[in-house]
């Protein structure tokens, strides 16, 4: 079975904003069933050029992942071969962006969050840095797996020093900890694997800045997607939300999965090329096919069978 994913639809839009600063990938009106890679990012700094980071990162890093099929592998080496290409990727964008900021001192301070998602046939690799979130729910709406905010009210409320509810309203709620800048102030990516047995058909991927969060808490967006609208009539309501809720830009991408490998064998079936047919057979290779105890009884059974030709042969 091969990944089949329904059309993806996306947001990126600037809200009450004076300019936008989100950027994602596919490029608007450009997603197709057959993409399998998804990013959203969240420009930070303003006049400083945020959105160049945003569009930097959502160009480059696409184009930098190896889009080739992965060799056969047991999962923890796929897993480890995908953390360092990630790690890689982000190490020659921040490259990138700080020869920009040597180009043009005035976009010293810019930088960008970034969510990753990439549907393998072995499970999702995601990846994300700030506080743009990937989530995963199931077909029912329930809620399966979000990434942790790299914020500073993330840090408050693990540490119980605020609530969750709190962190809603938390004056500094917009400051990051982590984002993709320069390599002069270089960040780390944090990844999650979901193997290819915990996705199933009918199950939601969203990718989304924290735009789309002022007016869809976790809670919404599970009742949202317990309704079973098609993705269009989500998409709709999502929007219709955010243009009265949310101050910031908000963007996403909604992605709906039609069929998965729903096993192991089948994702690694895929993976293997098939052995040649006329491989020379080595010498006594039916042997390999007794065990030690069939053989000592065989020769057993012959000597028996010897002596007693013999004693007949004598009495003859």
């Amino acid at each position: 079975m091969k990944i089949k994913i329904d059309q993806p639809v996306y947001l990126n839009e600037q809200g009450q904003r004076k300019y936008s600063e989100d950027a994602i990938f596919p490029l608007p009106d450009t997603a197709q069933t057959q993409d399998r890679l998804f990013l959203v990012c969240d420009g930070v700094g303003g006049s400083a050029k945020g959105d160049l980071a945003a569009q930097t990162v959502c160009e480059y890093f696409p184009s930098l992942i190896q889009t080739a099929p992965i060799p056969f592998q047991s999962d923890t080496q796929f897993q480890a071969a995908q953390r360092r290409l990630l790690t890689e990727t982000l190490s020659k964008v921040e490259a990138s962006l700080e020869e920009k900021v040597i180009q043009n001192p005035a976009y010293k301070g810019m930088a960008t969050t970034l969510t990753y998602l990439n549907l393998t046939e072995r499970g999702a690799v995601i990846a994300w840095i700030g506080d743009s979130r990937v989530y995963h729910f199931g077909a029912n709406g329930m809620l399966k797996y979000v990434t942790e905010d790299h914020s500073l009210v993330s840090e408050l409320v693990k540490r119980q020093e605020i609530t969750p509810a709190e962190a809603l309203t938390h004056p500094k709620k917009n400051v990051i900890l982590r984002a993709i800048s320069g390599t002069s102030h270089p960040s780390e990516i944090e990844f999650h694997f979901i193997p290819s047995n915990d996705i199933s058909t009918g199950d939601f991927f969203l990718l989304c800045t924290d735009g789309i969060l002022e007016a869809w808490p976790d809670s919404a967006l599970s009742e949202l997607l317990r309704k079973n609208l098609d993705l269009a009539a989500c998409k709709t309501m999502i929007q219709q939300h955010c243009a009265q809720l949310s101050r910031d830009n908000y963007s996403m991408y909604l992605i709906r999965i039609e069929a998965y490998p729903s096993s192991r064998v089948e994702a690694d079936t895929n993976l293997q090329t098939t052995k040649p047919t006329n491989t020379p057979k080595r010498p006594f290779q039916y042997l390999e096919k007794f065990s030690a105890t069939q053989l000592v009884l065989s020769g057993i059974l012959f000597l028996i069978l010897l002596l007693a030709a013999i004693a007949i042969w004598k009495f003859t």
